[in-house]
């Protein structure tokens, strides 16, 4: 798991001149390093009011789903958002291949994650081999997980979904959920 220190840069004369500890949590972290024995990653926090429209979209949009289509949220926005993920590509979940005569050992397992608060998602998939059932679950999208730059694209993947599911912007779609 990657060690988050929060710096603030040193500006002399107007001009970053180097990083510092913001809390004295962090600098008491970062004195227990050894020299080399890190690499560092600078990155954006993610943006709170980004965050809250995703969130917020997701939400709205989970009340409102179409009835009869995939996946049925029927107002459980944590399901609609694993699923709108694993939708988004493969940056965003993990996904295994099963023999198709083991699936009801994959659904046994899937019903076990759902047990724990988590999802999981499925579809037969045809190889050379014949076919496959595969099974998809979402990557974590904590803030410790995934910085600004990494959840960026995934935010406008799911909020495109999102606006050509309900034809109007993410903006539009929590308007309407607010006023409802």
């Amino acid at each position: 798991m990657p060690l988050t220190v929060q710096v603030l840069p040193i500006m002399v004369g107007g001009k970053p001149q180097g990083l510092a500890p913001k809390r004295r949590i962090d600098a008491e972290l970062l004195a227990t390093l050894k020299p080399g024995a890190y690499k560092a990653k600078i990155s954006k926090l993610r943006s709170i009011k980004a965050d809250r429209l995703y969130h917020k979209a997701i939400e709205v949009a989970a009340d409102n789903w179409p009835e009869g289509e995939e996946p049925e949220p029927k107002g459980d926005k944590e399901l609609l958002r694993a699923w709108l993920q694993c939708k988004a590509g493969p940056n965003w979940r993990k996904s295994a291949d099963f023999p198709w005569d083991t699936r009801h050992s994959a659904i046994f397992l899937i019903e076990h994650l759902v047990g724990e608060g988590r999802y999981a998602f499925t579809e037969r998939i045809d190889t050379d081999q014949g076919p496959k059932f595969r099974v998809h679950v979402p990557l974590s999208i904590n803030h410790d997980n995934m910085d600004d730059e990494e959840f960026q694209p995934l935010r406008a993947a799911v909020l495109e979904m999102l606006e050509l599911k309900f034809n109007c912007s993410a903006l539009e779609l929590v308007a309407h959920g607010e006023a409802a």
